[in-house]
């Protein structure tokens, strides 16, 4: 003989999940586990009497019960929200050393072009490598630029995604108690 309450709970939080929440106990103490309850819900019932039974342990055991499910709930958002984080600063690393690369293989050519334009006498040899080097000196300016660009995407998306995050982190938890009833197994 015992107790056993039913509350539906539905949490919209990072993503919107509905759940069933079983507990109850024995008449001598012994809590029920999930199991247990799980099949006693399934067993065939018949109404017998209307009882009373003591509505504080109820309370006591739905908060409880609650609290784990948000306790794990949360864990679920953190390691969501952590999985984002990396996610982005893959994305933020990749992009700033795509850019960088880039600059270092044009400051390289220009080294290169240097040394060459020490080594050659030719004067329309010497133009031409001095147009190419100003030209490379142009792009090298603009890919230092681009730094600055893709720094900015990378705020931009970082508070975007922040912003996505506290909107979400705001759990609306709607809690509904479907049945609470004293039991005989026979």
């Amino acid at each position: 003989q015992g107790w056993l309450s039913i509350v539906s709970v539905n949490v919209n939080s990072f993503e919107t999940a509905d759940y069933l929440i079983g507990f109850g106990r024995t008449n001598n103490g012994t809590e029920l586990n999930e199991e247990q309850i799980k099949r006693m819900i399934l067993l065939p019932s018949v109404i017998k009497q209307h009882a009373y039974f003591d509505t504080e342990e109820v309370k006591i055991q739905k908060e409880q019960a609650i609290k784990t499910l948000l306790n794990t709930i949360s864990e679920k958002d953190s390691d969501y929200f952590r999985l984002e984080t990396d996610k982005l600063t893959k994305w933020a690393d990749d992009r700033m050393n795509a850019v960088e690369l880039a600059i270092k293989e044009t400051k390289q050519r220009i080294k290169e072009l240097n040394r060459e334009a020490n080594k050659i006498t030719d004067t329309q040899q010497q133009l031409k490598i001095q147009s190419e080097i100003q030209e490379l000196t142009k792009k090298q300016k603009k890919q230092r630029q681009e730094i600055f660009i893709v720094e900015d995407e990378i705020v931009e998306m970082r508070d975007k995604m922040i912003n996505e995050i506290k909107l979400r982190m705001k759990q609306e938890i709607k809690i509904k108690d479907l049945y609470t009833i004293n039991w005989t197994l026979i």
